[in-house]
């Protein structure tokens, strides 16, 4: 009896072993089971948080590529029409959205090169040695072919047209290369040439009032006193202030013997020197140019332009005097 039981005790121990050891196998299960799935859970989470993060970041770039990209484009555009403030500053919101852009930094470098050539604020062979590095830099960049045609002009006129074909070439819209390679070739006498550029100047920049002032001029010194006085108004429209544009249209008076119409704009334009609120106006800073005995003339100071003024009036009055006498 003693031995059945301590047999039937120790069935029991292994039965009890054995439902033990399912007891460990379900909870270890059960504890995997459990442990993945927090492991899982975790995992997704930081999954998620690595794809938002990733499409934060990934949209934040994408906006600050567009806007840097935007800034670029619009600087490129103005510079493209001789606007070197705006393009200045465009430039500089790109450049203050990515200090790493070389782009913006070297447009803001060639448009300051641009305005210390055109304010001559800097020595002309400091801007050459920026021109020449910028041209090794960049040797496609067409607005440092503007650059460097500019500084040619006043001493090769032929290595002007050259850089001035050349960024025109790299850009075919370039109304600013295509104005000053009009006034290289005005300035040497090949006016059917000039004027075709000018013309391609106003196509791709249609409301600049240097482009349009130029292109009726020429207008006027081939012959076609209509078209001539056409951009003439059209520039008074938007600037009644514009002392210039009243002799030039005087001038052209003056050509279709219209003399009387030639002295009131004369006279509009002598009242307008004669107001300081005018005359110190910035479209009226600029140098005026003329021809004389096919030789050309350059007004600046307020003083020297009066005079011409007042000397133009002579002329017509002489001129009114001898049509006069001839009809007599």
């Amino acid at each position: 009896m003693k031995n059945n039981s301590s047999t039937h005790t120790g069935g029991n121990v292994d039965k009890s072993i054995q439902i033990a050891g399912k007891g460990n196998i379900v909870t270890v299960t059960l504890n995997w089971f459990i442990s993945n799935r927090i492991v899982s859970s975790i995992s997704a989470i930081l999954l998620i948080i690595v794809l938002i993060l990733l499409i934060y970041f990934g949209h934040s770039w994408y906006v600050r590529k567009q806007i840097l990209d935007r800034h670029l484009s619009v600087a490129n555009d103005f510079l493209k029409i001789g606007q070197y403030e705006k393009a200045t500053a465009e430039y500089q919101k790109a450049f203050n959205s990515d200090k790493e852009n070389a782009k913006s930094a070297e447009g803001l470098e060639i448009v300051k090169a641009l305005e210390e050539l055109k304010n001559n604020t800097e020595p002309i062979e400091n801007i050459r040695r920026t021109a020449d590095r910028l041209l090794r830099q960049s040797p496609d960049n067409p607005f440092v072919h503007l650059l460097l045609g500019h500084l040619h002009a006043y001493d090769d006129a032929a290595k002007a047209q050259q850089h001035y074909e050349k960024a025109i070439s790299l850009d075919s819209s370039f109304a600013e290369a295509f104005f000053s390679l009009g006034v290289l070739l005005n300035i040497q006498g090949k006016d059917k040439e000039a004027l075709d550029n000018f013309e391609k100047a106003v196509q791709y920049s249609e409301l600049s009032t240097p482009y349009l002032t130029n292109l009726a001029y020429l207008y006027s010194k081939t012959g076609q006193y209509e078209k001539s006085l056409e951009f003439y108004n059209k520039i008074l429209r938007d600037d009644k202030f514009y002392i210039l544009v009243y002799c030039e249209i005087a001038n052209v008076y003056r050509k279709m013997k219209n003399f009387k119409s030639a002295v009131t704009y004369l006279n509009h334009a002598l009242d307008k020197l004669n107001d300081p609120k005018i005359s110190n106006m910035p479209q009226n800073q600029d140098i005026w140019y003329f021809e004389s005995d096919k030789k050309p003339v350059y007004l600046s100071a307020i003083s020297e332009k009066k005079y011409y003024v007042l000397q133009s009036l002579a002329i017509i009055s002489e001129q009114m005097d001898d049509s006069r006498k001839k009809t007599d």
